[in-house]
């Protein structure tokens, strides 16, 4: 219990600091990837990509750093998508990099069970809370990643 009231803290100030959640123990050795679309202008921007769901992995699992989709305390998993190819906007990995996003749940993101989304490609769009510095993530199935 101490562990994540703990946990919900770090995560609440790093949100703040950064909109980059520490999930884990370890960052990632960039931190390119860790910032959500944020307009200097305080206007909306967002960025669209595809991508390979490489893994669906509980939060308390996973080290690194992953961008904040919810301030949910029940959100429970981190989605690694690999093979980043830019769509539109300022993604924040280049060409064949990985990005990481803490989400309530893969049934809510992916509308499929984690086992079913793993190895597939999907469209993401990614774009800022009004209210909140998070970012609100949609998907649609791209193909297979075969």
């Amino acid at each position: 219990m101490k562990h994540n009231v703990l946990l919900a803290i770090i995560t609440a100030v790093m949100a703040a600091v950064g909109a980059a959640a520490f999930v884990g123990c370890a960052p990632i050795e960039s931190d390119q990837g860790a910032q959500p679309p944020v307009a200097a202008d305080g206007g909306e921007q967002g960025y669209v990509f595809t991508g390979r769901v490489a893994s669906i992995v509980y939060r308390g699992r996973y080290r690194g750093v992953a961008i904040l989709t919810t301030f949910d305390s029940n959100a429970g998993y981190v989605v690694v998508v690999e093979d980043v190819q830019p769509v539109s906007g300022d993604v924040p990995a280049g060409e064949g990099n990985t990005l990481a996003y803490l989400i309530h749940s893969p049934v809510q993101l992916f509308l499929a069970p984690a086992d079913e989304a793993i190895g597939r490609r999907y469209r993401f769009t990614a774009r800022p809370s009004e209210h909140m510095p998070i970012v609100i993530l949609t998907t649609t199935p791209a193909g297979n990643a075969n």
